[in-house]
């Protein structure tokens, strides 16, 4: 079984490769192992800075964005990828 600083590491690496260097400053928010699921879930949420609002709009705003992610708990497996809306 992967621990909770295996998952977060896959985690970022799994935004990274898919969205490139768009986003910056990531941080870990939360970390869930899920026993409820089967197989057992680890649940991430990263958060970053989203720079898609370009460079004069992150001077201002420094926008984060969230998204979390299910990887299997046994082999690290990535099985979803939500954005995460902290405010609801």
């Amino acid at each position: 079984m992967i621990d909770a600083k295996e998952a977060a590491e896959i985690s970022k690496g799994y935004i990274k490769e898919l969205y490139g260097d768009i986003f910056s400053d990531y941080r870990i928010e939360e970390v869930e192992l899920d026993y409820d699921d089967s197989p057992t879930l680890w649940l991430i949420t990263i958060s970053y800075e989203d720079s898609t609002g370009g460079e004069t709009y992150q001077k201002v705003f420094k926008k984060r964005s969230f998204k979390t992610l299910k990887l299997v708990a046994s082999d690290g497996e990535v099985r979803a990828m939500k954005n995460y809306n902290p405010d609801v």
